[in-house]
């Protein structure tokens, strides 16, 4: 997470078991029980063959300082943690949206994607529900 936190980059993997669903917006859950402090925009996302990360870099249509941010967090990335879990990567140019000040956490600390509302996450005072369980609870 301090990769994120120092380049406003995430990457995960294209394939099965990391299907992101489309949204705007992204929050990253701590280990250990869930916490969430920020949320962030999703400026630009665009796949990179990892082989070839350097080139593929080179190509995209952004700022040489953003080529720069995406080219230390793979660098950085690749002393603690491969790109190892398949050829090519999904990676997602961020922007700071909110601190989340009440570090809001799932009742229950799932691995995996989940969907929230922004205004759940800025309003809880503990846990928050993910879109699917409040809906289960109001159909209850």
């Amino acid at each position: 997470m301090h990769l994120i936190e120092k380049y406003f980059v995430h990457a995960h993997p294209i394939s099965r078991g990391y299907n992101y669903a489309i949204t705007k917006y992204i929050t990253f859950r701590k280990s250990n029980g869930g916490i969430m402090e920020r949320i962030y925009k999703i400026e630009k996302s665009f796949s990179i063959e990892m082989k070839e990360w350097k080139n593929e870099i080179n190509k995209l249509e952004i700022s040489d300082s953003m080529k720069k941010r995406i080219a230390n967090y793979i660098i950085d990335r690749y002393k603690d943690f491969e790109f190892n879990k398949a050829p090519k990567y999904k990676f997602y140019i961020l922007s700071l949206l909110y601190d989340l000040p009440t570090a809001p956490k799932p009742p229950k600390n799932n691995t995996g994607g989940w969907l929230y509302t922004i205004k759940d996450l800025k309003e809880s005072n503990g846990f928050v529900l993910t879109i699917n369980q409040k809906k289960k609870n109001n159909l209850k």
